[in-house]
């Protein structure tokens, strides 16, 4: 008798045993669930602000190297397009000059896009006054793409006040 008592004893303290263990276990598998999905939520918009950065990057480079430089060659619209390392559309900083800006409008999409180092992006070009558009290159919504960054600076063409506006896809 004795000895099914302890037999008894022995049996339902393994068994409570391994009823704290099947908690224990779950309340971790929670946490480790709850762990996994906050990071996977985070994770998302981690690469969410990392895709804007990059395309903001890339956006004021390209209106930088368009309005505070002359281009490379300074005289890049009276040569071939071959020769061209570097776009800019001023004679100062901020001052557009009219020849580089016909000239960088009549260049095809494909060869500014490369040109701009904008390598599987889209980007869109807008020089306005007040409402009046002056110059227009690309379109202004990209349906393939899932980010776009627009980026502006006002410039001096022909002695007035202008929007330059660059807008870049991914």
């Amino acid at each position: 008798m004795l000895e099914e008592l302890l037999l008894l004893k022995i049996n339902s303290v393994g068994q409570l045993s391994a009823v704290d263990f099947f908690f224990a276990m779950l309340i971790v598998v929670s946490i480790v669930v709850f762990v996994f999905s906050i990071y996977e939520s985070n994770f998302a918009e981690i690469e969410n602000v990392r895709v804007f950065e990059g395309l903001e990057s890339k956006a004021n480079g390209v209106i930088d190297a368009l309005v505070l430089r002359p281009g490379i060659p300074s005289n890049w619209e009276c040569r071939d397009l071959n020769s061209v390392r570097l776009f800019g559309l001023v004679y100062e900083p901020f001052v557009i000059d009219l020849n580089k800006m016909n000239r960088f409008d009549s260049v095809d999409y494909n060869s500014l896009k490369n040109g701009l180092g904008l390598h599987g992006n889209e980007f869109y070009f807008l020089l306005r006054r007040d409402s009046e558009v002056l110059f227009e290159i690309g379109s202004s919504s990209n349906p393939n793409s899932n980010y776009s960054v627009g980026v502006e600076r006002v410039v001096d063409f022909n002695g007035s006040n202008a929007l330059l506006q660059v807008m870049v896809f991914e």
